[in-house]
């Protein structure tokens, strides 16, 4: 059903202002008119904190729906306020923490040809003079220039699939090898630290899941939050864009 609506122009004292809104917000179906505003940037932080707490309400839903990571027993924050910012603390982490592990992957998966290697000897070798470079090309290439290769550098083959091949050149340092391959930095950890890293990185995301779980049941305080933080916003914007007819 479609209701007729009504306009009015109020002139009003203006301390009497707050308790005037107060008292339309009551009657409610009310759509204040407010033209021409410009938020200032404590009303930007005030809208995006509005933005928060609607993504935060959508995502608290997925989560509760998830039983393998929701706590049902946990004990809902002392008001939504507070629920809000531990949740968007805790989602900041994750985030972080989300983009650490994928960069850890990344990392793995370069790793994972050179096996298991001892980071702190490669180091002392290159201290003495004796660099290693990495290097990886494909499988035919490698056992077509091998013996040709060889002739110009030590090279040692250290792992290798049907379609590529991973090696490393002894090599002196400042030394030019050409070859035809692709080098890649020196490593700065093997497979097993990048793993473990990955581990532990992913222990940390999972000890966050209290903290989304006792936001998660505190959905009516942070619905109360979200709600008056859109009341002060209207309060502002019907401040701000209010026409002053006497002094």
């Amino acid at each position: 059903m479609i209701a007729k609506m009504s306009k009015y122009a109020f002139v009003l004292y203006a301390a009497q202002s707050d308790d005037f809104i107060g008292r339309l917000r009551e009657l409610g179906l009310v759509d204040i008119t407010t033209t021409g505003w410009e938020p200032s940037e404590e009303d930007r932080q005030l809208m995006l904190d509005i933005e928060g707490c609607a993504r935060a309400a959508e995502f608290l839903k997925t989560f509760r729906a998830d039983a393998g990571r929701f706590d049902a027993q946990a004990a809902p924050f002392a008001s939504g306020e507070e629920a809000y910012a531990h949740y968007a603390a805790a989602h900041r982490e994750a985030a972080t923490l989300n983009a650490e592990i994928g960069r850890l992957e990344k990392a793995a998966e370069e790793l994972r040809p050179w096996g298991a290697f001892d980071v702190e000897a490669t180091r002392k070798l290159a201290a003495r003079g004796i660099v290693l470079r990495y290097f990886f090309t494909q499988r035919n290439t490698f056992d077509k220039q091998l013996a040709e290769w060889s002739e110009r550098y030590t090279v040692s083959e250290v792992s290798r699939t049907d379609a590529m091949v991973w090696f490393v050149v002894v090599a002196k340092p400042g030394e030019e090898v050409t070859l035809d391959a692709q080098e890649m930095k020196t490593p700065t950890m093997d497979i097993r630290e990048a793993e473990r890293r990955i581990a532990e990185a992913e222990g940390k995301l999972r000890t966050l899941d209290a903290e989304f779980s006792r936001a998660a049941a505190s959905e009516a305080l942070l619905a109360q939050h979200a709600c008056s933080l859109k009341e002060r916003l209207q309060g502002v914007r019907v401040k701000a864009t209010a026409q002053e007819a006497a002094d």
